[in-house]
């Protein structure tokens, strides 16, 4: 798998965690804002995990996000996600 450009991930990730204090005292519940951008970030799961982890790993605020929004959303999130998690299992098999 090819190698995710992380100047402009890093970058989205950067303004997000600079405005995460602004965002997070504004809204009691997840936006479809927030639902929409969890599905673009889970799309790391098929990223090499070292890669994914460089990716994400400065960010703690995004991490914490990550799981406050999948918490919020259970178990909606994990059956939405169950293909995209069964894909990833077929795909480290076959590696």
């Amino acid at each position: 798998m090819g190698k995710v450009p992380a100047i402009v991930v890093d970058g989205k990730f950067k303004l997000f965690e600079r405005e995460w204090p602004v965002l997070a005292r504004q809204y009691s519940q997840p936006s479809i804002a927030d639902l929409s951008l969890l599905c673009e970030i889970m799309q790391l799961q098929f990223v090499d995990e070292t890669e994914s982890n460089h990716i994400l790993g400065p960010f703690k605020k995004v991490q914490q996000w990550i799981e406050d929004t999948k918490n919020a959303t259970r178990p909606h999130f994990d059956e939405v996600h169950q293909t995209l998690f069964g894909a990833k299992a077929k795909l480290q098999m076959q590696q």
